[in-house]
């Protein structure tokens, strides 16, 4: 994924986004390759061609279904009284560091 703005297309059991940079090493191989092969010129105009790409994503986990590995950060997110992006974004920290 990327660190910029990606819209949520649906919700639910399924998150459902599109966002670019696809997740398919081949795919990203031939990307890079593509860009390589007209030098800086070309490089350049494939780098904006890809920059506008959008890949479907379906994301299949919640936030308890990812923190289940964690029964301390699970319990204290099932404790939660408001579930913002804050929180979320939180626990997804605290999970990864």
């Amino acid at each position: 994924m990327q660190i910029w703005y990606a819209p949520l297309i649906s919700d639910g059991e399924y998150l459902v986004i599109k966002a670019g940079v696809s997740n398919d090493i081949k795919e990203q191989k031939n990307q890079r390759k593509m860009g390589y092969t007209f030098a800086a010129m070309g490089g350049g105009i494939r780098g904006a061609q890809l920059a506008a790409l959008r890949f479907l994503y379906v994301i299949d986990e919640s936030m308890p279904g990812i923190l289940k590995t964690r029964e301390d950060l699970l319990q204290a997110f099932n404790k939660e009284t408001e579930m913002t992006q804050d929180v979320y974004i939180r626990y997804l920290k605290r999970l990864n560091g």
